[in-house]
């Protein structure tokens, strides 16, 4: 089971106790979502992962990979921690007419074994960990037994798709200081407070609501400390938890190969 240690609130404090502030960030991917589940499914396809397989979102967010391989013929199981976050899942499963086979439930990464080993939950033909989810606790020990933990949950010849920010595309070409705007006048001001390059990046988040005369009303303020991966060093780690790696993609819409010139990085795994 993955260790607490304090590393995970950081993400209680912004995907639960203000979830609704964080909420944008997430929405501002929808417009994507179809473009990178076509990607996915050709990716599941060529690897005998056909519709109406069983497909594990793990931190599902709002569900916008869930409910669109959901419309593919897919049968998904989204988790998260945020119960904001599943309610606008549920919403959109809804409103996509897909509740039936798009189902979401409450988890975290360290009670993970738990949630999936619960009665008629079964086994999963692919896997995704969308949007750098991983790497929560800043410990490399916690991230190789949430994969052991998919290994477990995982069906023989079951794909895995993770998505990080290459941390070798950071060095090179990251500032100290990110502003990043979203939906309904949100604003982000990220700030870097670890030395660059460091596998362990430390960073002040800002959130702002924009207002009708362009200035910032504060809404929170909040220290993060995550797990930076490159792409060898994620390959190296899911690996050693019972993967075996395939390849890496640079954008899923088009299933572009990952370049060196790629901030994003999608690997995927075989069991």
């Amino acid at each position: 089971m993955v260790s607490n240690r304090g590393g995970e609130d950081w993400s209680r404090r912004v995907y639960e106790a203000n979830a609704s502030i964080y909420q944008p960030v997430l929405e501002a991917g929808l417009k994507r979502a179809p473009g990178e589940v076509r990607g996915m499914t050709r990716i599941f396809r060529s690897h005998g992962v056909g519709v109406e397989s069983e497909i594990l979102d793990l931190a599902c967010g709002i569900g916008r990979h869930s409910v669109h391989l959901a419309k593919a013929g897919y049968r998904v199981t989204g988790v998260d921690l945020s119960s904001t976050f599943l309610r606008r899942a549920r919403r959109l499963a809804t409103e996509e007419g897909v509740s039936r086979s798009a189902k979401f439930v409450r988890g975290r990464f360290s009670n993970l074994s738990e949630v999936l080993s619960r009665p008629k939950q079964g086994k999963f033909n692919g896997i995704i960990v969308m949007d750098h989810s991983i790497g929560v606790t800043g410990r490399d020990e916690d991230d190789q037994t949430l994969f052991r933990d998919l290994a477990g949950a995982a069906k023989k010849g079951a794909v895995l798709i993770v998505e990080i920010f290459d941390r070798d595309y950071g060095v090179k070409h990251f500032g100290s200081t990110l502003v990043e705007e979203f939906p309904r006048n949100l604003v982000r001001i990220w700030k870097r407070l670890s030395p660059l390059g460091s596998r362990v990046l430390e960073a002040e988040w800002s959130f702002y609501r924009k207002q009708s005369n362009r200035s910032l009303k504060h809404l929170l303020t909040t220290k993060v400390r995550t797990r930076h991966y490159s792409v060898r060093e994620l390959k190296s780690l899911v690996r050693k938890a019972g993967w075996k790696y395939l390849t890496c993609y640079g954008r899923l819409e088009d299933t572009r190969p990952f370049t060196r010139n790629d901030f994003q990085a999608f690997l995927v795994f075989k069991r």
